[in-house]
């Protein structure tokens, strides 16, 4: 079974027209996102696969897999090692 995201509990957001600063209230930091990264933090209110963000982004910016797997992987790789998503079942 692959590994799923999900945002923890600490967090919140602001939208900024595409883009949103999701704060970490135990933290206190603010980290911004651009308009994919928005995109993806917003789909991972609900626990998600690599895979299936990699499918919606492709659905939504009609862009090719190759172009994202990559950055989608090392962005959600960030937003751990920053404590905004957690693995889920963990």
């Amino acid at each position: 079974m692959s590994r799923t995201y999900i945002q923890t509990t600490q967090t919140e957001a602001m939208e900024l027209d595409k883009d949103c600063i999701v704060l970490d209230l135990e933290q206190y930091t603010a980290t911004q996102l651009n308009e994919v990264g928005s995109f993806c933090w917003r789909q991972l209110v609900e626990a998600r696969s690599l895979t299936e963000l990699v499918e919606s982004v492709m659905n939504e910016f009609e862009i090719s897999a190759g172009a994202v797997e990559a950055d989608i992987a090392l962005f959600l790789e960030d937003l751990l090692a920053r404590g905004l998503i957690r693995i889920a079942g963990e």
